[in-house]
């Protein structure tokens, strides 16, 4: 990608800044499973995890698609 293209560049580092996000829900996520394993927590604290993984997740491959598109359509790498 060419430095000269801002609009790539911000694209590129919202995908970073996406999956840095959904890396870390991943990471409650397992922490909420394994408590919900141990009883500390009950099994609502799972789904909360796990809808905070899934939104991260969804966030993620939009910014990933829309990084795509621009890339395409602008002929920058």
């Amino acid at each position: 990608m060419s430095t000269r293209c801002k609009t790539g560049l911000m694209l590129k580092a919202r995908v970073r800044a996406d999956l840095k996000v959904y890396g870390d829900a991943i990471a409650v996520l397992q922490k909420y499973s394994i408590a919900a394993l141990s009883a500390l927590e009950g099994p609502g604290s799972f789904k909360k995890g796990q809808e905070l993984a899934e939104r991260a997740r969804l966030a993620y491959g939009v910014s990933r698609q829309k990084l795509e598109d621009h890339i395409a359509a602008h002929g920058c790498e």
